[in-house]
């Protein structure tokens, strides 16, 4: 599947501006949460099997930001 991210910017407080990340990927995983809901919510894993190397840094830049982000809410 085609897949198109949208991620805040590491490098600006705020999340601002936006990056725009393309890829090709395959779902590994499809998992339905036990939330009531319609439709039913789902947990999905992309493996990203096509992704430039750029894209993969904004990605692990996103990620790392946001775990860092997440501790300082938890201290």
């Amino acid at each position: 599947m085609e897949v198109s991210l949208e991620l805040p910017d590491a490098t600006h407080i705020g999340g601002s501006p936006r990056q725009r990340v393309h890829c090709t990927g395959v779902v590994v995983r499809q998992d339905k949460l036990l939330q009531a809901g319609e439709p039913p919510p789902y947990l999905t894993a992309i493996f990203f099997s096509e992704i430039q190397d750029e894209d993969r840094r904004r990605i692990g830049e996103f990620i790392l930001q946001s775990m860092l982000a997440h501790d300082r809410r938890r201290s």
